[in-house]
Parts: structure tokens; sequence; C-alpha cells
């Protein structure tokens, strides 16, 4: 709508449209080039609804897809033209990732149909600027069986140009120049260090430790700490330096640091687990309390096994002669392992439990206050889970159920 005329206008006029589809091939927005120079923004797109948000979505997924049987490979490109083009060439395989900053829901999408996902953006600077931001977003999202590759483009030279200009035979000999994610930050990185300055040398470590400390998976984090402390070794073979900092680290790895590492993503607890380290927290200060309402406690299904084992084993001693005889939780009549997340309980728990008053009736009212928030988590994730289908398919049943789970959020 035109403010100024009062009237409608086309939001695409003057440009080449783009149709973006969902992984069923129904079209659910647009996108469009500017055909003259002069035009302001080169791209626009349809703007986000329930059914399209591009964070969710990449160009052409509905079309590579189709090769997954052929290669694990797919290239991630930044623009629509690319697509176009690298397809007139015959290279099926490629998505565009619609103009936005790489989102970890993008990637999953790539993953479900391929394992060795090839980032190619464009090669001027800022082309490079924003892979490198990519590959710090990505890195914390490795998993052991997936991979993700970098592709660097000659100066100045986006996929569409360069495959023009050198043919599809020449695009594909880039691949031997293709880096795997560590190698590709370690090398952009790199290149800003002094090797003869101890400082520069301290920063480029601790940048690479740091990116490594975020990465979900802890057992892939080590060993990609492994071969970066092995490289850094090399750099510094005047210095004792530790071959393995891994190591060091086991001698001094006490059963609650393990214990601490199971729960631990990203250097902090999930809200989940907070949540549910209080409800264990006012079980344990309040004891009387639920051994008259064991069915409160009994009723909880928690989101880890662990949990759940450690939920038994309180009822046990809720119901034990020891109990009776103490009145008191003592954690050395527990297992190590149930020792240890005590200590992890009693140590992130909130300060409004922390400080709540004996009182029966209290106690209840903000374990069910708990409960319900847990609820409401789940509710959200659920309520998430099915936004992204939606996006990626217009069913009206999915969009049906995502109100429904709408309203009873709000409901509360």
């Amino acid at each position: 709508m035109d403010e100024n005329k009062k009237k409608y206008v086309d939001r695409f006029r003057g440009r080449i449209i783009f149709p973006v589809k969902s992984l069923n091939n129904s079209i659910f927005a647009l996108g469009g080039r500017a055909l003259s120079k002069t035009t302001f923004a080169k791209y626009i797109n349809s703007p986000e609804t329930e059914f399209y948000k591009k964070g969710n979505n990449l160009y052409n997924i509905n079309s590579a897809q189709e090769s997954r049987s052929k290669t694990e490979e797919i290239f991630i490109v930044e623009g629509y033209m690319d697509v176009v083009t690298l397809h007139k060439f015959g290279i099926q395989n490629v998505v565009a990732n619609l103009g936005t900053a790489m989102t970890q829901r993008q990637l999953d999408l790539v993953w479900k149909f391929f394992k060795k996902p090839i980032i190619c953006f464009d090669g001027d600077i800022s082309g490079r600027k924003a892979a490198l931001r990519a590959a710090e977003r990505l890195f914390p999202l490795m998993k052991a069986e997936f991979n993700i590759y970098f592709l660097t483009l000659p100066e100045n030279l986006d996929p569409d140009s360069f495959i023009n200009k050198e043919g599809k035979d020449s695009f594909l000999k880039l691949l031997e120049r293709k880096k795997d994610i560590q190698n590709f930050i370690w090398d952009c990185y790199f290149q800003e260090v002094d090797n003869s300055d101890p400082h520069s040398l301290t920063l480029f470590e601790k940048k690479i430790k740091s990116l490594c400390k975020d990465i979900n998976d802890k057992t892939l984090a080590k060993y990609f700490l492994d071969d970066f402390s092995k490289r850094i070794n090399e750099l510094t073979p005047n210095i004792n330096y530790k071959k393995n900092n891994f190591l060091k680290y086991k001698k001094t790895y006490s059963p609650l640091q393990k214990t601490k590492e199971v729960y631990k993503r990203i250097d902090r607890f999930e809200e989940r687990d907070l949540k549910e380290f209080s409800l264990f927290y006012l079980v344990m200060k309040n004891l009387d309390v639920f051994r008259k309402n064991i069915e409160l406690i009994s009723e909880v299904v928690f989101s880890k096994d662990s949990m759940n084992d450690f939920k038994k084993k309180l009822i046990e001693y809720l119901l034990s002669e020891k109990f009776f005889e103490k009145k008191i939780l003592n954690p050395a009549d527990f297992d190590q392992k149930y020792f240890d997340l005590i200590s992890i309980i009693n140590t992130n728990a909130p300060v409004k439990i922390i400080h709540i008053n004996k009182d029966e009736a209290e106690v209840i009212s903000l374990f069910s206050e708990v409960i319900n928030e847990i609820k409401k988590i789940e509710l959200k994730k659920k309520i998430e889970f099915l936004e992204n289908k939606v996006s990626l398919n217009l069913d009206e049943k999915l969009y049906s159920e995502l109100l429904l789970l709408r309203n009873q959020l709000k409901g509360g």
C-alpha cells in the first residue's frame, strides 16, 4: 500500500521473481531481484509469516534434496542467481541462504539430506568476512557424524560470475581447495598472528580454545582442542607447552566435574535443568512435607535418566528407616554419582527457593509453580518445533495444532 497515493502497488514491480518453495514444492514466498541498478534495494523478499521464516528455510532445498542419493555434498551460496546459474551448468545440489546469516535451523535442514555442506560465499572482502562469521557461529553446532566445508572463490568473483567465466569443470576443480571448518577457522585466525609476538600468539590460542569450549558435543570438542593444541605446540617449539591439555585436565577431573559436564551446555545449564534442580532442592530441604505428599514427587517425569534415577532413590530414602531415624538427608547415604548431583542441585538453587519458609502450603504452592514453569518450557519447545515444520510444509492440520498449543500457552 502506497500511503501517499492511497493505492495498492506491486511490491515486486521491476524485478525478476524467484519463487521460494517448501520441501513439498508448495510456493510460500517470493524473492525479487532489481532489473535496474538505480532501484532501491537489489533484493527484496516476501515479509515473514507463520509459514515463511527466512532463517528456517533455504532457496531450492526442494529441488536440491533430490540429489541426496548421488552425493553427500551440497553447495550453500548467497544469492538466487548463484543457484540458478549453477543449475544451468548441471549442478543441482545447491541452495541459497535467503540473505540471512546461516542459522542452526538451516544447518539442521541441510544435514537432514547432506552430511557435507560446502559454504561457498563471494570472493570479495565482505564475502570472506561473512564466511568466517558463519564458521564461528556454526562451529559450536558441529556433530561427530557431520561436517561443514568452506570454499573461498577467487577475488571479487561469486559462484554465478565464476562459472559463467570459467565453466563447470573449473568450478568443480575448486573443490580441491575446500577446507573443513576447523582448518578454515585456524587459517583465518592465523592470518592475523605475529609469530614472533607472545601477546599475539596468546590471543590466538585463547580464541581457538574459546571456540572449542563452546562446542555442544564435548567429545568432539576434546579432539578439536587436542588437534589445535598440537599445532600451537609446533608454533612454539621452544616453550614447554603441554601437548595435550586434556591429559593434565583429566588428572584433576573429579566425579563432581564429570556430573557437571553431563548437564553443562555452553557453560550454563539449560532452563529446564535449573527448574528441575529447584524441585529437588525443595524436596531435600522439606523432607517432612514431601514424605506426607510423596505422590507430588512421584508423578514428576524428569528430562534425564539420571534425574529420574535420583528421584527413585530419593523416594526410597523418604520411605526408609534411615529417614525416620535422622529426619535429614545425608548425602553419604547415596551413591557417589547421586552425591555429586546433590552438590550440583544445592549450588544452582534459586534465591526464592533457598529462602522459602517451611510452611507446608507455601512449599507445595511453590512446587506447583515450578511444575507449571517446566510445562511452559516444554510447550514452547513444541511450538518452536511446529513453527519450523509449518514453515517447511503448508499443512493445515499442523497449523491447527500450532494454534492450539499457542492458546494453551496463553492460557497458562
